[in-house]
């Protein structure tokens, strides 16, 4: 890695030694171009470093207004390995290239010397961008492609080469979504934040690797301490102790514009509450797997392992019941309010049973439950 660094660094020095050829009639080394281009970078002034030029190569006043256009070219040349060296240093993803190495700063660092906003910016539209964004689309270096989605894609977005795929591709990792995830303090805080109960975990490193695949964008799961809290169920108030939860956070802008904006995911609590499932998915399967996969395994005495679903809006359950029956389960359900402003879904004994023998529900510790209460002996 540090020899690598080592001839990316030198690469603008090569780059002036072998331009200054059409200018002098002795060729500098790659030594002597990079103590000149040293020198030249603590020199603020334009004049002053044609002065330097000037003096150092032995050359007219005229010859070195030359000189220093093939100095800014050596720049960028070297500007553009360096991008494309941190690029190939990036991981890629499911969906294809990211670029999150690529920054202002350790484009610097690995140069070894600084170049200001300004040229720095020169040297982006030298090499075909007028700004870092477009360079990486031009380049070829993220797999984001703004011009299919029609949104608007952040720097950070393209570094990590966010993708949107179509519709039918998203559904079981938009049903995670609705299952699982929030967004706060949108659009000037661009989230999605999944959070779930401390048993889900083991399945958060499921949802993360769902989510990466699908959108090509990585995170991290995060067990967060919670402070103790109190909350009314049926009616009734429950204190609970402090606890931990999983979270995993995506920090993208054009990932929750195309939630918001294509998906009817809520983005306050009013829109939580009457929150609908989206009609481009209300027959879909795979969009079922994914937000059933929230549902609690409960014992139905003399009867057998049922499913319960909570959820803030009633309307969503109602959606819920019409996908499932859409999907071909068979319709017996029942909404519930349990108090306050959380309403339930319980799915009988037969339905809760073609969920898992069709596989729409395969998440381990779901499986495991229902077994358990099939055969409590």
């Amino acid at each position: 890695m540090e020899g690598r660094i080592e001839e990316v660094r030198r690469l603008p020095a090569g780059a002036f030694s072998d331009s200054l050829e059409t200018l002098l009639t002795s060729k500098i080394t790659v030594d002597e171009a990079s103590d000149l281009i040293e020198e030249m970078r603590q020199l603020s002034n334009y004049n002053m470093r044609r002065k330097l030029l000037e003096e150092e190569l032995e050359i007219s006043w005229e010859e070195t207004k030359k000189a220093y256009q093939l100095y800014k070219e050596a720049c960028c040349e070297g500007v553009r390995e360096v991008i494309f060296f941190l690029a190939e240093m990036s991981s890629t993803g499911p969906r294809g290239a990211r670029a999150e190495l690529v920054s202002a700063p350790n484009i610097r660092r690995c140069l070894g010397f600084f170049l200001n906003k300004g040229s720095l910016l020169s040297c982006y539209r030298e090499i075909g961008g007028e700004y870092l964004k477009g360079l990486l689309l031009n380049l070829g270096l993220t797999a984001s492609d703004p011009s299919k989605v029609g949104a608007e894609f952040s720097l950070n977005d393209l570094k990590r080469g966010v993708y949107i795929p179509k519709i039918e591709e998203e559904a079981y990792a938009v049903g995670l979504a609705h299952a699982f995830a929030y967004m706060s303090v949108y659009p000037s805080n661009s989230a999605l934040t999944f959070t779930g109960r401390k048993r889900e975990e083991i399945f958060f490193h499921h949802v993360r690797s769902v989510m990466e695949k699908t959108y090509n964008i990585p995170g991290k799961v995060e067990m967060i301490e919670c402070p103790p809290s109190k909350a009314i169920i049926r009616g009734k108030v429950r204190t609970f102790d402090r606890y931990k939860r999983p979270r995993i956070q995506y920090k993208s802008r054009v990932l929750c514009d195309h939630f918001a904006e294509n998906h009817s995911f809520p983005t306050c609590l009013e829109e939580i509450m009457e929150s609908r499932i989206p009609r481009h998915y209300r027959e879909s399967e795979s969009f079922l797997k994914g937000v059933i996969t929230k549902a609690l395994v409960v014992n139905s005495p003399g009867g057998g392992p049922r499913l319960r679903y909570q959820q803030k809006s009633r309307k969503f359950l109602e959606d819920l019941q019409e996908l499932m029956s859409n999907c071909r389960i068979d319709p017996s359900f029942s909404i519930q309010n349990q108090g306050g402003k959380t309403f339930s879904l319980c799915i009988n004994v037969t339905p809760t049973r073609q969920l898992f023998e069709r596989g729409i529900i395969d998440r381990p510790d779901l499986l495991e439950e229902y077994h358990k209460e099939s055969h409590p002996h």
